[in-house]
Order: structure tokens, then C-alpha cells, then sequence
């Protein structure tokens, strides 16, 4: 099987991957055995991971039943749905890697409450070892089984959901305790978990955060979508905070899934109708509900993922009062961890204006429908490049006067 692709060099030297959605059916058309005419590419998600390079997500469904002469599926005997996810080598095999830990307690504390295992998706196929493909030098890609019936998060609870429904709360609920359990998955040392060669010696938060915003604040001036003035600004309130080591409260390395701006539609769930009083499986209480009960499944994607901090997440920054109640704690305790997560905040704009700037935008208008949320629907938020400079210069300004001690 081979993928046809039209990398191009980005400005800081990585590679962008850019495959034409033709040359995506024609491959699962392979995988499965199927006419390419049967493939429907659902989304196509594309990050620029740690100014490491492009990763691809496409979540595809395809049946197998008989094909009318539109291209379009008549009465089909079954669908399936799979994940697509092309990147480099190296951040898939530590993908498949991070599948194969567990969370566990940290301190011995007797009364913690039991972490749950993460779902991580059964892999159908991959090729780390490229022996297959025709993709750029390093990349290679893995193929996941999407469970039957289940749905993206976003496509079930959206920003039009009221947060103080009963779908919403339990949402946030399970999405909290899944968190807990994804934090204290623990590693020997911080940095990007595809990088070990120049990471695994780095014992200290504080010295992995700098070295990974001063990569991003470099790699943003290069492609010119900050100033010189930007760039100081946030030099000078990077010394005062380092000066008062804001970032050495960190005790041990934890598993940080998306340290972005915001999730793209990979975590699954499933939704079962439930008329009568339900107890969580947490057994923190009872939930009336007269809406469908969520289960998550499944959680794709983890390209992005950092041994660091938990307030690095993108699901603590603004995290619900149900939310906090799965998690088991809220993480903020001192005025120092809220100028903690504008730096990561500003982070995170930084990296999104990299990838902006060295990244094509996904073409949404050839693939076959909107699996995720848009700009306008769903929970999912869509930045330009517009919108990303204002975050980054109000961050700036509130980091300013923000405490460090």
C-alpha cells in the first residue's frame, strides 16, 4: 500500500505532510478490500507537533455493501469505522508505547480514590518499520478500530449543550476521572516522549518548560507572526518568573495529553438510554437522568502528548465544577499555579501560530462530512491567525503583573 504525498519544508526545517484525499481512499480502499468509491473520509484533522513535524488524523468510515452508480453506498450490509493517523515514525512507535502503561497512586496515600484504566483504541494495523509506504523519510502510519456506536465527544456534547445539564455534568464528570488517571501515569523524566535521546536526562520541569517555550517563541519570530517587541516582552517576564522558580513545583513527570488550545474530536464515547436513577461508576453520588448515559471509549491521538505538568492540560484550563469532581481535586491551590497556566496558555499560542504559519489548513472541503466541531457548532473552536495574536498579546499583558510567588 502506498500513500502519495506533497510535503513541504516549513521554516524551521520540519516536514508538513499534505495527501490528497483521493490517495487516502485509494489506501483503505486496499486495506479493506473495497472499491475506493466506498471509503468516506469523515474528517481530517492536521497538527504541528512540538515543532517536530506534521501529524495527520482522518477518521474514515467505509461499507460493504453494494455501491450505486453516484459512488454513494446503497443499502450497505455494514459500516466500519477506523482512525488514520500519518506522522513520524517515532511518535507513532511511542503512541503504541504510552498504550502499554498503566496510571498508578502516588504517595501511598490509602484513600485515594482507585484510578481508572485509560481507554486507549485497539490498533489494526501499522507500519513503524516502513515497509510499505511511500510517505516522506521517517513517517510512517497506524490504522485504529473505531467500536461500534460510539461517537466523538464534541458531536454529543457541544458548546450549545447547557453546562448545567444532566448530559453535560456527567460528561465533565467522566471526562475528569479519565483525566485523573491519564496525570498519574508517571514517567523518570520531562520532555516530548518521541524525544528521548534529548529529553531523558532533563530532571526538571522548570529547565524542560523554558528550553520548550524558547523553541516555540524562536520558531514563531522565524515565520513572522510576532515582533521583535513580542518576543522580548515574554523574554523579560520568562527571566523574573525563572528568577522565582514559578515552574520547580513540580515533583514528577506526568502524562499530559493535549497541551494545545483545544482537543480535536478523538476522544470516543458511547451512549446508552437510561430512564431511571443511575449511579456513576465512581460511586460519588447519584445521577437522576433522563438523558443518555456516557461512557468513554476511547482516546486517539496522542501525538501530542508531554511528560510535564497536569495544569499543562488542555482539559484543566477552564475545567467544570463536575469536572473537578471526577479529577478528585482541583489542581489550583496558590495565586503562582493561575500565572502557571497563563504560560501555558501563551504556549500553546505560540505553538498554534507556528503551526498557522508553517501548515496548509486541512482541506475540510474535500473530505465527505464534518466528523468534529467547526467554528460555529460543536465544542471545538476554530483559531486564525488573527485571533491566536490577540490571545498571546492579552497573555502577555496579564503576565505582566501576574504573582510568582
Amino acid at each position: 500500500m502506498s500513500l502519495s504525498n506533497n510535503n513541504a519544508t516549513s521554516e524551521d526545517g520540519s516536514q508538513n505532510l499534505s495527501i490528497d484525499i483521493s490517495s487516502i481512499k485509494a489506501f483503505i480502499g486496499e486495506f479493506a478490500g473495497i472499491d475506493d468509491a466506498a471509503v468516506r473520509v469523515l474528517s481530517e484533522d492536521q497538527k504541528n507537533v512540538h515543532s517536530a513535524g506534521t501529524s495527520l488524523v482522518y477518521y474514515i468510515s467505509y461499507g460493504t455493501g453494494k455501491e450505486a452508480k453516484d459512488n454513494t453506498l446503497e443499502e450497505p450490509n455494514e459500516d466500519v469505522h477506523i482512525v488514520l493517523q500519518i506522522a513520524r515514525s517515532d511518535m507513532i512507535k511511542v503512541t503504541l508505547e504510552l498504550f502499554q502503561m498503566k496510571p498508578m497512586s502516588f504517595g501511598g496515600d490509602t484513600e485515594e480514590k482507585e484510578t481508572v484504566p485509560i481507554p486507549f483504541p485497539k490498533v489494526l494495523k501499522t507500519d513503524v518499520w516502513r515497509t510499505e509506504t511511500s510517505l516522506p523519510e521517517e513517517h510512517s502510519y497506524v490504522i485504529f478500530n473505531i467500536a461500534e456506536g460510539t461517537v466523538p465527544l464534541s458531536s454529543v456534547i457541544s458548546a450549545q449543550t447547557p453546562p448545567d445539564s444532566l448530559l453535560a455534568q456527567e460528561g465533565d464528570r467522566r471526562l475528569g476521572s479519565l483525566f485523573s488517571s491519564v496525570h498519574k501515569t508517571f514517567n523518570l523524566w520531562y520532555g516530548i516522549p518521541s524525544q528521548p535521546a534529548d529529553w531523558s536526562e532533563c530532571i526538571s520541569w522548570q529547565e524542560c518548560f523554558t528550553a520548550l517555550f524558547h523553541t516555540a517563541l524562536m520558531s514563531a519570530e522565524r515565520a513572522g507572526v510576532i515582533d521583535k517587541s513580542m518576543v522580548e516582552q515574554l523574554q523579560r517576564a520568562m527571566f523574573h518568573a525563572v528568577a522565582y522558580f514559578l515552574f520547580d513545583d513540580v515533583e514528577v513527570p506526568s502524562l499530559v495529553h493535549n497541551p494545545g488550545l483545544e482537543w480535536g474530536p478523538d476522544i470516543f464515547v458511547s451512549q446508552s438510554d437510561s430512564r431511571s436513577d443511575r449511579i456513576d461508576s465512581e460511586g460519588e453520588g447519584g445521577v437522576s437522568s433522563d438523558s443518555a448515559a456516557i461512557d468513554i471509549v476511547a482516546m486517539y491521538d496522542w501525538t501530542n502528548a508531554l511528560w510535564g505538568d497536569p495544569l499543562m492540560e488542555c482539559a484543566l484550563r477552564k475545567p467544570s465544577k463536575a469536572f473537578l469532581e471526577g479529577y478528585g481535586e482541583d489542581p489550583i491551590l496558590f495565586e503562582r499555579q493561575e500565572t502557571k497556566k497563563l504560560w501555558y496558555l501563551a504556549y500553546a499560542a505560540l505553538t498554534s501560530l507556528v503551526q498557522k504559519a508553517n501548515s496548509k489548513t486541512p482541506g475540510s472541503s474535500q473530505v465527505d462530512s464534518n466528523l468534529g466541531a467547526d467554528s460555529t457548532e460543536g465544542s471545538r473552536r476554530v483559531w486564525d491567525v488573527e485571533s491566536l495574536k490577540d490571545l498571546l498579546l492579552q497573555t502577555a499583558e496579564k503576565l505582566k503583573d501576574a504573582p510568582c510567588y
